[in-house]
């Protein structure tokens, strides 16, 4: 995971791609994307405990892939969203 923050930090984009689906009530959002850290990472590699983060930036990446997967609620959004524009409209 500290891996992953750091990369995120300053993050070099490829492409990145959102697909929806809905499936049954819900609304499946899958957002993906595909780059690689604009510098060096703090991390090394250890001979006994692997990959351990280092005081100096020295692991390049070469590439990337983030998949982030929600899963939320359609219908309870539908009826949440129509009753905040509601309210927004009223003010």
């Amino acid at each position: 995971m500290q891996i992953a923050q750091e990369a995120l930090k300053n993050f070099k984009y490829d492409w990145a791609k959102l697909s929806l689906l809905s499936e049954g009530e819900d609304l499946m959002i899958r957002l993906q994307m595909d780059g690689r850290p604009a510098d060096l990472l703090p991390f090394g590699f250890n001979n006994k405990t692997g990959l351990v983060k280092t005081e100096q930036p020295r692991a390049h990446f070469q590439g990337i892939r983030f998949n982030i997967n929600f899963k939320l609620p359609l219908d309870k959004m539908i009826f949440y969203g129509s009753g905040l524009s509601d309210l927004m409209q009223n003010k």
